[in-house]
């Protein structure tokens, strides 16, 4: 574990580990076996984990979507939009338009006291009524990285610091959308272990900016699509395109991944901001009937369907909303001077 936490990816890799391995025994599981063996196959999934009377082989895994030359750079732009997004601002929310990525770690302790410090400085009802082109515009320039900001006006939560700070990151154009960047490690994953004895379970972190956890649903079952009857005939009703990891063009696929517990840029700063949801495999040769005590997408008749119940990371975490505050953050690797 050591070794796997002097480089960027793997230190993210492995504090996801951590985080999961707590979040099981936070929710009454049992993890029985660190690394355990599969019959049939030399490849080992992280924990072997017991939730009541079920047992399922649970692996983790991070997806970026970029290349390893990449994870440097991109590490430290995370840790930019990351620290933004934790900046607290009861009259307002952030619109981030990054460029680039910075080629040295970034001073967010003083980023994010300049950007704390304008916020304060506006005024929500000339903001809320100016027109777009005349909202305030500011700056930043961070070795070779440029940030545009843009304030967002709270209304339902205005006067709560809690939530995320960044209200729309704009990406620029893409070529792929953010459910791609996550099919090709559940594929990965799905196939990596042959037939094992017992459920398979991936723990997923995207740390897409843009990613959000309906967008697991779709690289799951397919890309969503509403389909409108002819005048007089019926509702619209949603399907799902045979493009998914498990719905594939030929019908049910991966069958032996029985469920995916989905959450979006995690990390130890940011768990009581983030959301997870739970999917179940609706084709799984070996389904599930447990849970991780948020919400999840459950088969339900020849469908799927959302089950709303359950707690947030912070409830599971016991942590307060606004854990950990500003002056006592250390934003992952980068530099706090």
């Amino acid at each position: 574990m050591v070794d796997r936490l002097r480089t960027e990816r793997s230190y993210s890799d492995a504090v996801f580990e951590l985080l999961v391995h707590d979040w099981c025994i936070r929710v009454g599981m049992r993890v029985l076996e660190i690394e355990p063996k599969i019959n049939g196959t030399q490849k080992r999934p992280d924990f072997l984990v017991e939730a009541g009377a079920e047992r399922f082989y649970l692996e983790c895994v991070v997806s970026r979507g970029i290349s390893d030359k990449e994870v440097g750079p991109q590490s430290l732009r995370d840790q930019v939009l990351r620290a933004l997004d934790n900046i607290r601002s009861a009259d307002f929310m952030l619109a981030v338009e990054p460029i680039g990525a910075p080629s040295r770690p970034v001073r967010l302790t003083a980023l994010v006291k300049r950007v704390t410090d304008w916020l304060a400085s506006l005024d929500h009802a000339q903001v809320e009524a100016a027109e777009p082109e005349d909202v305030p515009l500011r700056k930043e320039d961070l070795n070779d990285m440029v940030l545009y900001l843009r304030p967002i006006p709270r209304r339902n939560t205005r006067g709560t610091e809690t939530g995320r700070a960044t209200g729309l990151v704009v990406q620029g154009l893409k070529a792929t959308e953010p459910w791609d960047t996550i099919r090709e490690p559940l594929f990965r994953k799905a196939g990596r272990y042959g037939t094992p004895d017992l459920p398979l379970v991936v723990a997923i972190n995207a740390m897409e900016q843009s990613f959000r956890l309906e967008h697991a649903v779709e690289a799951l079952y397919g890309t969503e699509v509403m389909r409108v009857p002819r005048a007089g005939s019926g509702q619209p009703e949603v399907h799902y395109r045979p493009d998914g990891v498990w719905n594939g063009p030929k019908g049910p696929q991966c069958t032996r991944l029985s469920a995916v517990l989905a959450v979006n840029c995690l990390d130890p700063w940011s768990v009581p901001q983030r959301d997870a949801v739970f999917i179940k495999n609706f084709w799984a040769s070996r389904p599930v009937g447990f849970g991780f005590k948020v919400p999840s997408i459950e088969p339900k008749g020849d469908s799927i369907a959302l089950n709303e119940a359950g707690s947030t990371l912070a409830e599971i975490f016991e942590l307060p909303p606004n854990w950990p505050n500003v002056e006592a953050k250390a934003f992952g690797s980068g530099s706090l001077g």
